[in-house]
Order: structure tokens, then C-alpha cells, then sequence
């Protein structure tokens, strides 16, 4: 990272710190949260945006009276001034090659044995090795990335896992899990490190969960938020949609409850067809995509949580982040691919840094130059294939992805972009997401 670059983030960092350790954190001020960097590039529309919602009374003003109230102001402070810096620096892709977002599958080990998981390949089960792991966030975090999503396999059956990210303090990290393994004792671990930031699975009501997952996984879903929610830490749910539980996942049933759990956010991911027995049928129909983003911008300008939903959210800013060089996923033996449900790759970070497999990889750079505006795997599955043969690319699961993209025809979600913008601009999130995509 230049050494211009290293200053003004370190002064953006501290400055955080210390205006969140200075203020009352009562909830009538929760609005006023970033007032002092009104004046500072690019973030004075944010704060017009915030304080709008503040007037309206907006469920986005009452997540930051949550963010007030029920976190604790460790987690509090390591949450906003590790965003702050990331927003005020990059509203848009700067087109570097370095992600600013960092996705490491730390294991192939699981607990569970959900069907459909697109993570359910590999048939070794083994981890990142420590050493490998811990060079690669010193490197991120050298070159300026600052989230780093830890996937799997369960993370969590990873021992190691904190102890690994309190050696890293300058990044904040999102662990993607099932939710079993987290304990009271768990949970003040996070406390204590303050910048993590769990991501439970969930299917929707009890049944869908039980039946997908297993007997029991939902009430363990809820006894792991209850832990997190005492310890004052923030957390979000993740949803994989298909047909099947689209309209469970979207109830405002299924809502309210993970708000009174505790639950921040809710991510809600399509499903791909790809993995163990992938089946096309539980892919959502074009009409079915934008229905679920119709009723994420309801969850949203309705409850006091911030929803988001993978594909649309994407394509407004020009793509998938691994087209935007925004992101990037390392599998457990060191794959380097554009994101985790994407099993083909032609660089590894063992023996080389980062950095250099990304310049030496063909398949992610031909990923980057692609017009896909959301899901290449869902949107154009054929094209896909073209730039695997093309770059030499190879599967790094057991399963035959080729076979699987030949078999998958896409349901016909292109071009979803247009019509996403007409929508986000009617609300506070989407204008929100103007500032941080125009600057």
C-alpha cells in the first residue's frame, strides 16, 4: 500500500475510534454518528441521506439506534471504523486488482451435511494450513483490504479460528456458519476480539430448517443468536432462496423474529446450480428474482434490519465483485477462484503471493472483462464454459462442473440491471447505494 494511502487510512481509523469513544451513544444521537466526516470526500450526501432518515422516522434510522443500543461499543467501534475508511475510500470499483474483499473457505469440514450446498464437493477434508492463512491477511491487510468472509466447511470447527483473527486487528471479519458451534464461551470470544461479525444459515421456519439441515439445527440457530445478542454482538442471518422456501425465508413472520432475536442483517442468496447433485429446479425464475427483491426492498423500508440480496444488489454497481475486482475467494487447498460457488481456477496462493496469482490468472481476468451483469453462472452458463476451455482453467471440486453447465440452461435473468434502478432510487437504501456507487 503506498505510504499516502497508509496515512490517510490510519487517520480516518483513529479519528473514528476517537469520536465513537467520545460520544454518549444515546439513541436521539445514534443519527448523528457520522457528522464528523460530513466534510471528508465523498460522505457528506451519506450523512444528508441518514439524516433524512432520521426525519422520516425510517427503519434505517432505527438500525442505527440498534447499532446505539444493543451492541456492545467494542464491537461497535471495530464495526464502524473498519467500514468508515472502506466507504469513504472507494464509493465505486477503482479498477485495482487487489480485492478489497477477501473470501477464504478455511475448510472443506462440516458438521452438518446439507444437500444442495454448493461448498459440498470436496471430498478431502482438510484446512488452510495456519501458516498459509495467516500470510495471506497480513498481505490483504498490507495492501488495504479490510472485510475478509470466512466460509467452509463450518469455520468454526477451525480451534485455531480466533486466535488467528486477533492477529489481525486491522480487518474485520464476517464468519459464514451453521450456527452450532457457537457457545456462551464463543461468543465472548468475539466480544472480546470485536471485529467479527457471525453470519448464521437458516432456511426459513423450523420445518424448512429441520428438513434441510437436521432435527434440532433451528433451535440451535436461535440458542447461538441468544448468546451473541447478551454479548452485545452484531450478526446476521444468511438465506439461500429457492422455490421451495422463498415464501417462509420473505415472511414478515420469519423477519420479525430474527429482529427479536437479535439479527442485524439478513443476506439472501440465490441459489446455483452447482456442487453435489445440483438440481435446476430450485433456481429462482426471472420473475421470481425480482419478486424476491421486491420483497427485500419491503423487509428493509419496513423492519429495523438491513436486508440485502446478492443478485440484484450486485448488478447496481456494474456487476458480480468478482467482475469488479472487489473480490476474490480462496478455497481451502489454496485455489484462488472469482467466488465461492465458482469451482474452476488457474492460480494458487501456495508458494506465491496473492497478489501474483491474481496477475498470473487468465480465467479471473477474463471473468473482469465480461458484461454479466449479476451471476454468470445463473445469467450465461454457456459462457461460462467458453471461459474455462479458453484459460485452462481446471474444476477444484470431485464433481464434473462442465457436465453440470452443459445440462443447465439459464431461466433467463439477463439485463436485470435497468429494471433494478428504476426501484432502488424510490428508497432511502437505494440512494444510499447511489452515494456509494457515484461517490
Amino acid at each position: 500500500m503506498k505510504l499516502k494511502m497508509k496515512i490517510k487510512r490510519a487517520a480516518l481509523e483513529s479519528g473514528a475510534r476517537l469520536y465513537l469513544k467520545a460520544l454518549p451513544w444515546r439513541s436521539d444521537l445514534a443519527g448523528f454518528m457520522l457528522m464528523p466526516v460530513e466534510k471528508l470526500n465523498g460522505t457528506g450526501k451519506m450523512v444528508r441521506v441518514i439524516r433524512s432518515a432520521q426525519k422520516q422516522d425510517h427503519p434505517l434510522f432505527k438500525v442505527l439506534v440498534r447499532l446505539a443500543t444493543e451492541i456492545n461499543p467494542r464491537c461497535r467501534s471495530s464495526f464502524l471504523s473498519h467500514h468508515m475508511p472502506l466507504l469513504i475510500e472507494m464509493p465505486k470499483a477503482d479498477g485495482s486488482f487487489f480485492p478489497k474483499v477477501l473470501i477464504i473457505s478455511v475448510t472443506s469440514r462440516c458438521n452438518y451435511t446439507c444437500p444442495d450446498c454448493f461448498n459440498n464437493t470436496f471430498s478431502e477434508k482438510s484446512d488452510l494450513p495456519p501458516e498459509v492463512l495467516d500470510r495471506i491477511l497480513f498481505e490483504a491487510e498490507e495492501k488495504g483490504t479490510k472485510i475478509v468472509a470466512f466460509s467452509g466447511g463450518e469455520p468454526l470447527t477451525r480451534r485455531d479460528l480466533f486466535e488467528i483473527i486477533e492477529r489481525h486487528p486491522g480487518l474485520y471479519f464476517q464468519i459464514f456458519t451453521n450456527g452450532s458451534l457457537i457457545s456462551d464461551e464463543a461468543a465472548k470470544w468475539m466480544a472480546r476480539l470485536g471485529n467479527v461479525m457471525p453470519f448464521i444459515s437458516l432456511e426459513g421456519d423450523k420445518t424448512l430448517t429441520d428438513k434441510r439441515r437436521g432435527v434440532g439445527c433451528y433451535q440451535k440457530v436461535f440458542k447461538a443468536m441468544k448468546h451473541l445478542k447478551r454479548n452485545g454482538i452484531i450478526f446476521g442471518s444468511n438465506v439461500m432462496v429457492t422455490p421451495d422456501n422463498f415464501d417462509s425465508a420473505t415472511s414478515d413472520e420469519f423477519v420479525k423474529k430474527l429482529v427479536s432475536a437479535g439479527a442485524m442483517a439478513i443476506w439472501y442468496i440465490t441459489y446455483r446450480p452447482v456442487g453435489k447433485e445440483p438440481n435446476p429446479e430450485l433456481v429462482l425464475s426471472r420473475e421470481r428474482h425480482f419478486e424476491l427483491y421486491r420483497r427485500v426492498q419491503t423487509i428493509r423500508n419496513t423492519w429495523p434490519v438491513v436486508a440485502l440480496e446478492n443478485l440484484h444488489d450486485v448488478s447496481y454497481f456494474g456487476g458480480c465483485p468478482a467482475k469488479l475486482g472487489v473480490a476474490i475467494h480462496i478455497d481451502h487447498k489454496g485455489n484462488v477462484t472469482p467466488c465461492p460457488p465458482l469451482h474452476f481456477s488457474n492460480q494458487n496462493i501456495i508458494g506465491q503471493t496473492l497478489e501474483e496469482a491474481l496477475a498470473a490468472s487468465p480465467f479471473i481476468e477474463e471473468i473482469m472483462n465480461t458484461e454479466c451483469s449479476g451471476c454468470i453462472i445463473l445469467e450465461e452458463p454457456s459462457r461460462l464454459e467458453e471461459l474455462v476451455l479458453k484459460t485452462g482453467a481446471v474444476e477444484t471440486g470431485e464433481e464434473d462442473e462442465l457436465k453440470n453447465l452443459r445440462s443447465y440452461t439459464s431461466p433467463g435473468i439477463r439485463d436485470l440491471k435497468k429494471p433494478f434502478q428504476t426501484r432502488t432510487s424510490e428508497d432511502i437504501y437505494g440512494r444510499l447505494m447511489e452515494v456509494f456507487r457515484d461517490g
